[in-house]
């Protein structure tokens, strides 16, 4: 693992961090236990951004955010002059393809499409879908995006179903899908890439990276696949094609690139796009393992109805901040079978690090920043956040109140996407899991699949998850081979 990268869109805040904390470069060094060499390249260098490892080293040591110490501040807002290789001519705007028109691929779509540097095309499933994006967009002349920083207005270039119009040309094509549709859309598109495109998945949990690798192979295709650490913004329709809110943005972000010596240009790209730092975070297994709605989702869901009467309820209830100290604890041992599995895959890789892998309620707070009021513990950090605020519980509406729906994306995505990719990886690591087990029982019944049989990960429907034993990544040493 490389110890820095340089930056055009973001700078260390190391200086500012030692007075904050009246701290010398020796007390910093003794503390943190890195060189003395490597701190006084940071100190005299604010562009050098630290890898994960050190970041990590520093979080441990003083109570700082992630956020606070990498920050966004760039040289040029100029697009082809921070990636002049983006453009073949610098006069004409980059095309960018959003695949997707849920909450955020509407934020895409409006965001980006601002800009005179890009040209914006949606590709959606059918061309009804089409039409109706078309339709909101013409309501007010753009997508509106409203936000605590004050709105924005964008609209796209083209809105279509077809692939073949939306993908030719485009430099850059970004996934703001469910990860159970992307092998679909994966299969559309491929075929239209240009050569050294860039195609990235937001965010791309779910062994993103097996798949489009698997299917790029397939078509004989070259592009450099790039990953997401996190969505960057917690979104919802407000209505379709017209307006939808941003109701939390992320301080900083992660991506992982393959080929791994694109990763600088994607890390400046992304950060230009987003207005946020964007670090390399380097190897897949950072992503895959993110302690998000793979375990939220799932662990909440199974706390609120695994003892479930069948009684309706008068209302969906809210989400996050209503979260119980039995759901609480349900996360924490997840979070804690997912640690155990990053611990043993350091252990056993060689040279592998994967210090973005955080416990949950650490990764929220990092994430999300000023936005988490209380973070006192795990069920106060969920529960205060404010980019949580006032989502609930996907359910379906019956005569007499509300019922479960498993069929929602909490089981589609967040089940074979999610908590059976961690099982996976767990077998080849040999980690116990039984609260994942427990989860992933419990939801197959209602899903009507078969994952764990007889406690065993032998089950028909991994052939339909992103699993590693699905692309045929049976041991330790497969897995290594897609670095």
């Amino acid at each position: 693992m490389s110890q820095f990268i340089r930056s055009k869109t973001s700078k260390n805040c190391l200086k500012s961090m030692l007075v904050q904390q009246d701290c010398s470069l020796e007390q910093f060094c003794q503390k943190t236990g890195i060189s003395s060499e490597l701190v006084q390249e940071l100190y005299d260098d604010e562009r050098l951004i630290p890898n994960t490892v050190i970041l990590e080293s520093i979080c441990k040591a003083y109570p700082v955010e992630l956020g606070s110490l990498v920050v966004y501040d760039p040289e040029t807002e100029s697009l082809s002059q921070l990636l002049p290789g983006l453009f073949a001519n610098p006069d004409e705007p980059m095309q960018v393809t959003i695949c997707g028109s849920g909450n955020l691929g509407h934020v895409f779509a409006g965001w980006l499409s601002v800009r005179q540097d890009l040209r914006v095309n949606v590709l959606v499933s059918t061309p009804e879908k089409a039409a109706q994006l078309q339709q909101g967009i013409a309501i007010n002349n753009g997508i509106v995006l409203k936000r605590r920083e004050g709105d924005v207005v964008g609209h796209p270039h083209l809105v279509t179903a077809d692939p073949e119009k939306a993908i030719p040309g485009s430099r850059l094509v970004l996934l703001c899908l469910p990860s159970f549709v992307e092998p679909a859309v994966l299969t559309k598109i491929i075929p239209f890439l240009d050569e050294d495109t860039f195609i990235g998945s937001v965010p791309a949990p779910g062994g993103f990276n097996w798949t489009a690798q698997y299917l790029l192979d397939k078509t004989d295709k070259k592009a450099t696949i790039f990953g997401m650490g996190a969505i960057p913004w917690m979104c919802k329709i407000a209505k379709y094609g017209e307006e939808v809110k941003v109701l939390g943005t992320k301080t900083i972000n992660g991506q992982v690139s393959v080929p791994a010596h694109r990763a600088p240009e994607v890390s400046e790209l992304m950060g230009n796009l987003l207005k946020m730092p964007v670090l390399n975070i380097e190897n897949f297994l950072q992503i895959t393992l993110n302690p998000g709605n793979q375990l939220l989702h799932p662990g909440i869901t199974y706390s609120m109805f695994h003892n479930w009467d069948g009684t309706p309820l008068s209302e969906p209830p809210l989400f996050y901040e209503d979260i119980t100290q039995d759901a609480t604890d349900i996360l924490q041992q997840m979070s804690d079978e997912l640690m155990m599995l990053r611990f043993a895959l350091e252990k056993r890789i060689p040279h592998l690090h994967l210090s973005a892998v955080l416990p949950l309620a650490v990764s929220i707070q990092a994430g999300y920043g000023a936005a988490v009021i209380d973070r006192t513990s795990l069920r106060s950090t969920i529960a205060t956040n404010l980019a949580y605020a006032g989502i609930r519980t996907p359910m379906t509406q019956v005569e007499d109140g509300w019922v479960p729906n498993y069929q929602n994306r909490f089981f589609l995505e967040d089940i074979p996407y999610g908590v059976v990719v961690l099982k996976g990886l767990a077998e080849l690591a040999d980690v116990p899991t039984p609260m994942l087990d427990r989860v992933l029982i419990w939801a197959q019944e209602k899903m009507g699949c078969e994952y764990l049989v007889d406690g065993k990960f032998q089950g028909q429907h991994i052939a339909e998850s992103g699993a590693p034993q699905r692309f045929g990544l049976n041991s330790l040493e497969d897995l290594i081979q897609t670095f």
